[in-house]
């Protein structure tokens, strides 16, 4: 495999569909064992890059709730039930909003839940933002970061950059949302309906969450970071349908791409899944990344993928992750390197990426079988 590239160069190389000394090779990591999972990026990436791999620095962007909200939280104990119900009020100047969440293995009964994650969608009996009057309180819950943790972010993204230009790696402005903050705040099923029943109250709602998506692009673009990556895992059509996604998101997502460009930075979308009806509304948004095509639990094309996007965007994975290396065996994971670089590679514009993350469990040996393929085939 040649090698005369340091990953920074090779990295935005392929984003910028330049030729690079071979196709690189990053992977998103929740390993179970150390280094290789987010306790630590700088040890992290040391691994990482030891291994011939390519990584990358997230940076991420503060936030806090206006200082004028008042919280209040009580639990509920539910008759015949294990878990218990968590409730948080968040009084504002404009009116309250309460939050309602069950415990579990992953969600203790001390109610130490937020107003976004994951978490939100799974677990909770009664969202943030159900109707129209819920959208007053919101503004003071997205609120912009105050002098404090701006001064530790900035000596944190100078650390970061001092890092990244040490490793010689890409600096991301990492998981910037829009879509995914509506469906934390509202539950996909209660969004789905909402953009068919009340359109309206949807722009409204997306209109609050891009002022406060704004500032925090804006503040990491400050930061001189590469890249911007915006998550997108709740953007995709499952949740939003194709028409809804070209009302309510496109027009946000194309304001945010050309932020970006302005800035002299590269725009990198995150989408694992659902993302063949979309490939012509991505070159029109401008994405200059697409982050995530997945050949099997995200059924996407590649042959299709190339022909699209060949020479007019950075494809960013190409292989799965959770079946094909944790499931599968040494075998499946050389042969997922195989046509991925087959398909997608010629012609630059590519990084090899198992979609979506290689989790705790995952068999070291076909990690070792992925790597041996890429060092011969790269």
């Amino acid at each position: 495999m040649k090698t005369n590239m340091s990953s920074r160069e090779r990295l935005l190389a392929a984003i910028r569909l330049e030729e690079t000394d071979h196709v690189p090779l990053w992977c998103l990591w929740s390993y179970d064992q150390e280094p290789f999972n987010t306790g630590d990026d700088l040890a992290r990436l040391e691994a990482t890059l030891a291994l011939g791999m390519d990584d990358t620095l997230w940076l991420h962007a503060p936030w806090r709730m206006a200082p004028e909200v008042e919280v209040s939280g009580w639990t509920e104990p539910v008759a015949g039930e294990e878990y218990v119900l968590m409730h948080k009020r968040y009084q504002t100047p404009d009116g309250s909003v309460e939050h309602t969440m069950r415990s579990s293995e992953y969600l203790d009964t001390s109610g130490n839940f937020g107003i976004l994650g994951d978490l939100n969608m799974s677990h909770a009996t009664q969202f943030l933002i159900e109707e129209r009057k819920d959208l007053a309180p919101l503004r003071y819950l997205l609120g912009d970061p105050d002098n404090d943790q701006m001064s530790q972010f900035r000596e944190r993204a100078k650390a970061y950059r001092r890092a990244a230009a040490e490793k010689q790696v890409v600096l991301e402005g990492a998981y910037v949302s829009l879509g995914d903050t509506a469906a934390w705040l509202m539950g996909p099923a209660n969004l789905i309906y909402a953009c068919e029943d009340d359109p309206g109250f949807v722009e409204e709602l997306m209109a609050i969450i891009w002022n406060w998506h704004e500032r925090q692009v804006e503040i990491l673009l400050d930061e001189k970071v590469d890249v911007i990556l915006h998550r997108g895992w709740y953007e995709l059509p499952d949740f939003w349908g194709v028409h809804s996604y070209r009302r309510f998101l496109k027009p946000l997502l194309k304001r945010e791409a050309e932020m970006v460009h302005q800035a002299g930075a590269a725009f990198s979308y995150i989408m694992t899944k659902g993302i063949m009806p979309l490939l012509d509304d991505f070159l029109e948004i401008g994405v200059d990344v697409l982050w995530g095509p997945d050949p099997m639990q995200g059924e996407a094309d590649l042959v299709a993928l190339k022909e699209k996007l060949g020479g007019r965007m950075c494809i960013w994975g190409g292989m799965n992750a959770i079946l094909t290396l944790g499931e599968g065996k040494p075998e499946d994971a050389r042969a997922a390197v195989e046509e991925a670089i087959d398909i997608l590679a010629p012609g630059g514009g590519f990084v090899l990426f198992p979609v979506d993350q290689i989790v705790a469990g995952t068999p070291w040996e076909n990690i070792e079988a992925m790597l041996a393929r890429w060092r011969e085939l790269a």
